[in-house]
């Protein structure tokens, strides 16, 4: 059987390998979560990275895939493990969801490490027809990881963005997929949906292992 290590640093990575054990049966998913180090949006891109190897090296080469399930690992960490380990097969999460739709604008819930990173801006300039608003929720992670986070600390935190206009919500977290039903009902005066990187990463896992399937519907 097709092996998949799902690595993050919080419960998106639970999020996420729950979703792809629901939507690809067929491949045995490996948990790698280093709540030890947790959230990672509050260290630097050099701890990252050291922590991200040292959490991985028993598992590089003997799983088929290794997703890097956040965005901070992702930007430290994973253009440099493709280099040092050309044998293991390596995805992280990306922005290319922005280039679902053209000439919109959307809010971007997610960290100040991703805001400020040459990730996130690259990807921005890359698409020139769209506009972004940042919503930095730097607590959020910790607060998802401990099971704190309210319906009342959402709704506090829209209503500084009550007057941004938006066609749609990224999330740049994945932990904030975890709350995404209870975002959606407190921003519900905003147009569009709530899109996260779930349905993205399932179709590039499944091209990576040569898998037909896999179309990131979610199962309830």
């Amino acid at each position: 059987m097709l092996k998949v290590a799902i690595f993050d640093s919080g419960w998106g990575g639970e999020c996420f390998a729950n979703y792809l054990e629901a939507e690809l049966p067929i491949v045995e998913v490996v948990r790698v979560i280093d709540w030890r180090h947790a959230p990672y949006n509050k260290l630097g891109a050099e701890e990252v990275l050291k922590c991200v190897e040292a959490a991985l090296k028993p598992y590089i080469e003997t799983v088929d895939v290794i997703v890097l399930m956040s965005y901070e690992a992702t930007i430290s960490s994973l253009n440099y493990l493709r280099e040092k380990y050309p044998k293991q097969k390596f995805l992280g999460v990306d922005f290319e969801i922005f280039h679902e739709d053209n000439g919109m604008k959307f809010l971007v819930f997610t960290t100040n490490f991703v805001a400020n990173s040459k990730f996130y801006a690259e990807a921005k300039e890359k698409l020139p027809d769209k506009s972004f608003t940042e919503v930095v929720c730097d607590d959020w992670p910790q607060l998802i990881d401990d099971g704190e986070l309210t319906v009342e600390m959402m709704r506090r935190k829209a209503e500084e963005f009550s007057d941004v206009y938006s066609d749609g919500v990224i999330l740049g977290c994945t932990q904030f997929s975890d709350v995404q039903d209870d975002l959606a009902e407190v921003i519900s005066w905003k147009q569009g949906r709530i899109v996260d990187e779930f349905a993205l990463v399932l179709r590039n896992i499944c091209h990576v292992l040569r898998l037909r399937g896999g179309d990131g519907r979610r199962k309830k």
